[in-house]
C-alpha cells in the first residue's frame, strides 16, 4: 500500500496485478504471452511480476520472504523456517516481553 501511495504512475499496476505477489512462484506463468492493457503490450505473468517488485526494494525483499516461508510451510521444513531473521526476531522481542513482564512483577510487589 505504501508503495501504491507513493508512486502514482504505476497505482493501477499494483491494484490490479497485486495476486501475482500472492501467488506461489513455482505457479507462474513463464509461457503465456497475453496483452494487458495497464502495460500496453503482450507479457506474461513473471515479467509483470519483476516489474513489480523492482519497484521498490522493500516489496522485493517482502515478496523474497513471503515466497520462502510459503515454501517452508508447504515442504513442513520447519527447521529451515526457525533460521531466518524473522523467527530470530521474534524470538528475541519475546524474551524481551518476558523480561520487562517479571521486572514489572517486580516492582508491583
Amino acid at each position: 500500500i505504501n508503495v501504491m501511495n507513493r508512486d502514482k504512475k504505476n497505482y493501477n499496476k499494483l491494484k490490479k496485478y497485486w495476486k501475482l505477489l500472492l501467488k506461489d512462484q513455482t505457479k507462474l506463468d513463464y509461457k503465456n504471452y497475453t496483452y494487458h492493457r495497464c502495460f500496453k503490450k503482450h507479457m506474461c505473468e513473471v515479467e509483470i511480476l519483476h516489474y513489480l517488485i523492482d519497484l521498490d526494494s522493500e516489496l522485493k525483499a517482502s515478496y523474497e520472504l513471503y515466497q520462502y516461508v510459503q515454501h517452508c510451510i508447504k515442504t513442513k521444513d520447519f527447521e529451515l523456517l526457525k533460521k531466518t531473521q524473522l523467527y530470530e526476531n521474534r524470538h528475541q522481542d519475546n524474551q524481551q516481553i518476558h523480561q520487562l513482564r517479571r521486572e514489572y512483577a517486580k516492582v508491583r510487589l
